[in-house]
């Protein structure tokens, strides 16, 4: 009996485990999408023609207009189509459906 009162505790305490480390890589996530939406912010209400951030990566680019936010906005997995697809509840659902 106690054979299998231990093994029933350490399975539970292994799935116990998993679920923290969820939880964590969760939080480090949105932790992520909060930086690139303070991003996204603080470059609206930068000037033309001063050295910004990109919302998504974090790379430096210059900004040439008032909507200038991103690094690349054309071909594949360029980040603004990352950014919005992440940032935005109903987008992110969709691309992670097809993404896996």
């Amino acid at each position: 009996m106690m054979g299998e009162e231990a093994d029933y505790l350490e399975s539970q305490c292994d799935g116990g485990a998993e679920r923290d480390m969820r939880e964590l890589e969760q939080r480090a996530y949105y932790d992520g999408l909060n930086k690139k939406e303070a991003r996204y912010r603080d470059n609206k209400r930068s000037e033309i023609g001063t050295t910004i951030r990109c919302a998504n990566c974090g790379g430096r680019i210059l900004k040439k207009s008032y909507q200038t936010q991103f690094c690349s906005n054309s071909g594949k997995g360029n980040c603004k189509d990352t950014y919005w697809n992440n940032v935005s509840d109903r987008r992110r659902d969709r691309s992670h459906r097809f993404s896996h």
